[in-house]
């Protein structure tokens, strides 16, 4: 218990107690999801005649790879002006999202440099 919580609770303000023990638990929480997803990445790697793309999020890893020669950049538009981009990689009508937790700016950049490279794959 804080020196603070301890004060008010002296003081007669008991009531602080159960806000107190709310705040901690929320911090708790807050720093569980921190830890648990403190590793969180995404790896896009063109090796040979494949396109690998790795997701790591949480502790679960998601893997997909494609054939190099049908690879595709999709950079969809958001629905309304406030909805961001998405910017998909797959190929043969299968795709994935990745860099959805960038800026915009940085995820159309992404999208250029992507398409520059699989243009050089092709």
């Amino acid at each position: 218990m804080s020196t603070t919580v301890a004060g008010f609770w002296v003081a007669g303000a008991w009531m602080i107690l159960p806000f107190a023990g709310l705040e901690l638990a929320m911090l708790g929480t807050l720093c569980g999801w921190m830890v648990r997803h403190s590793g969180d990445c995404e790896t896009v790697m063109m090796v040979g005649d494949r396109l690998r793309i790795s997701k790591r999020s949480g502790g679960r890893v998601l893997r997909r790879e494609f054939p190099r020669y049908g690879a595709r950049v999709w950079l969809q538009p958001g629905t309304h002006a406030w909805h961001p981009s998405r910017l998909l990689l797959g190929s043969h009508g299968r795709f994935i999202e990745v860099a959805s937790d960038v800026t915009e700016e940085a995820r159309r950049a992404l999208a250029k440099d992507l398409q520059a490279m699989t243009r050089q794959m092709n």
